[in-house]
C-alpha cells in the first residue's frame, strides 16, 4: 500500500496512506470479472491501490477474489 521497502525506516516527508475501515466504511459485493485493481481504480482512480482493500479485507492472494464475496472499501482521503 505504502511501497515502503524497509518497515522498519520511514523517511521525514514520507506520505502514507493510513485506510479509514472503521464500521462505516463502505462495502461491495464481488460480481464476475471484478479484480482488485478493478476496484481500487473505481473508488480510488488508481489501480496501483489494490493493495488498500487487500489489506482491509485480510486478502492475502490479491488475484484471487470470490463472486459474492463483500469487502471493506477503506476510505484513504
Amino acid at each position: 500500500m505504502n511501497k515502503i521497502a524497509n518497515p522498519d525506516i520511514i523517511r521525514v516527508g514520507q506520505v502514507l496512506i493510513i485506510p479509514d475501515i472503521g464500521p462505516d466504511a463502505p462495502r461491495y459485493r464481488v460480481i464476475s470479472g471484478d479484480t482488485l485493481s478493478k476496484l481500487a481504480r473505481r473508488y480510488y482512480g488508481d489501480a496501483t491501490l489494490y493493495d488498500v482493500i487487500a489489506i482491509a479485507n485480510s486478502i492475502s492472494n490479491p488475484d484471487r477474489i470470490d463472486v459474492g464475496e463483500v469487502l471493506i472499501i477503506p476510505d484513504i482521503t
